[in-house]
C-alpha cells in the first residue's frame, strides 16, 4: 500500500459527521479545500517537513473553531496524529478532549472496544458534537485536571488530546497528567503530539549543549 493509498483509508475511517452549527464562543464549519489551497499546503510540506508532510486533497472539511480561532479539523494530518492510538484501543477506553468526535467515533467502530468514556469541559463543544456519536460513547462534563473517577474505577487505555497547538510547554501538562491516571489505565497512556515534541526537546537540547562548549 502506497502512502497515498493508506491516508485515503485513513480518511475513510475518521471523517466526522457532525453538523454545523454555533454554540457560544464555538463552531462547527463546513469548509473547501480547493486545488489551489492543495497545492499550497504541498509547497510548505516541501519548504516545512514534519506533520506538514502529510498531504491535502481537494474537497470538504470540517473544522471546530473557537472565537474564530481553528482548534482541530478531520485533515489526514490530524487524522494521522491520532491513527497510532486508534490502532491500539481496546477494551475500556478513556479519552480527555472531544474535539470533533474523530477520535471517538473511530476508536468505537473497532470491536475490541467495549466502551469510552470521554472527559470534555466546554458545554458547547458537548451540545455541537455530542448528538452525533455512537451508542458506546458516554460524554462526561468534566476537567480531565480536576475529574475524579469513582473508587476503583479503571480504563485499558487512555487517549489525551486537550492542547490548541503542540508546543514543548505543554510536556510538563502531558507529565502531570500521566501520574494522575497511572494507577487508573492498565496499558497505553497516549497524549496527542506528545513523541514529536519531545523529539525536538532533546534536539534543542542537544544544540544548546553544542553552543556552549
Amino acid at each position: 500500500m502506497t502512502k497515498t493509498e493508506a491516508l485515503r483509508q485513513i480518511e475513510e475511517h475518521y471523517k466526522v459527521d457532525v453538523p454545523e452549527g454555533k454554540s457560544g464562543d464555538w463552531e462547527v464549519r463546513r469548509v473547501e479545500i480547493t486545488k489551489e489551497d492543495a497545492e499550497r499546503h504541498a509547497l510548505r510540506c516541501a519548504i516545512r517537513p514534519g506533520r506538514g508532510e502529510v498531504p491535502v486533497e481537494p474537497g470538504i472539511i470540517t473544522q471546530l473553531r473557537c472565537r474564530g480561532y481553528i482548534i482541530m479539523s478531520d485533515t489526514p494530518g490530524e487524522m494521522h496524529d491520532h491513527s497510532r492510538f486508534i490502532g491500539r484501543a481496546h477494551g475500556d477506553v478513556l479519552i480527555a478532549g472531544l474535539g470533533l468526535g474523530m477520535v471517538a467515533c473511530a476508536v468505537a467502530a473497532k470491536p475490541e472496544v467495549t466502551a469510552i468514556t470521554v472527559l470534555e469541559n466546554s458545554e458547547d463543544v458537548i451540545k455541537l458534537v455530542g448528538k452525533s456519536l455512537p451508542t458506546k460513547v458516554q460524554v462526561l462534563p468534566a476537567d480531565v485536571f480536576t475529574w475524579k473517577p469513582n473508587p476503583g474505577e479503571t480504563w485499558d487505555c487512555m487517549w489525551i488530546d486537550i492542547w490548541d497547538a503542540g508546543c514543548v510547554d505543554n510536556l510538563p501538562e502531558m507529565t502531570r497528567l500521566r501520574r494522575k491516571y497511572c494507577r487508573r489505565v492498565r496499558d497505553k497512556i497516549g497524549c496527542w503530539s506528545e513523541e514529536r515534541l519531545r523529539c525536538i526537546m532533546r534536539r534543542e537540547r542537544h544544540e544548546d549543549r553544542r553552543w556552549f562548549r
